[in-house]
């Protein structure tokens, strides 16, 4: 186990360090393309390594993590092409794990185990993610916002990958107790991310409409 324990950590900072070279790396180079493949394979470690030393909740929020990263590079990947199989899996795999997730905080209510509000934020988070590519990819219903140009597979490649960083960050501080407060691990981490995704999306939006304005 200790073993384990210490590939996991290893990879962690990996996983961290490649996501802010996927941030500060311009986007479409190699350099973006092989921390991106390095991103992914981080986030499979870890994945793997919390599934066999970690509890359910430790376990279902770095599938989400990993969910996100993988979704994101798929939408890099296939752009405009049809979701494949594999995507409807990778979907479905979510969802029961979301579902799980919140079983297992009724089961924590039930008991009055102060666990249940880190399970039903993590279960909300499934839902909220998970929920529209359910909808959309796994039971094709009609996308009424569906976008044939590249900001389709443009933003939702950026805001999968941030979303998955930040949930790295998240799980980083409740692990190693950095602020020494459970809410404050929550919602620095939390804040620092969204901030800088918005920030990152404000910042993109507008480099494409820069674009269209000189074609």
């Amino acid at each position: 186990m200790e073993l384990i324990r210490s590939l996991h950590a290893v990879a962690g900072i990996v996983l961290i360090l490649a996501g802010l070279m996927q941030i500060i790396f311009p986007k479409g180079g190699i350099r973006h393309a092989m921390s991106g493949l390095t991103y992914l394979a981080a986030w499979v470690v870890i994945v793997v390594s919390t599934v066999i030393v970690g509890n359910y909740l430790n376990s279902s929020m770095a599938i989400l993590g990993f969910y996100l990263a993988f979704s994101g590079w798929r939408f890099a990947v296939s752009r405009r092409s049809a979701h494949k199989t594999v995507d409807k899996v990778a979907v479905a795999v979510a969802i029961i794990c979301g579902l799980g997730t919140i079983a297992v905080s009724v089961h924590f209510f039930l008991v009055k185990d102060k666990a249940v509000l880190i399970g039903i934020l993590i279960g909300l988070a499934y839902l909220a993610l998970v929920g529209r590519d359910l909808f959309i990819y796994v039971l094709n219903q009609k996308n009424k916002k569906k976008d044939p140009s590249k900001s389709l597979w443009y933003f939702q490649h950026i805001q999968r990958m941030y979303l998955s960083f930040i949930i790295a960050l998240l799980s980083f501080g409740l692990i190693q107790d950095l602020f020494h407060d459970t809410l404050l691990n929550w919602l620095i981490p939390a804040s620092a991310g969204t901030t800088l995704l918005l920030a990152s999306l404000w910042y993109f939006r507008r480099k494409l409409d820069k674009e269209k304005h000189k074609t």
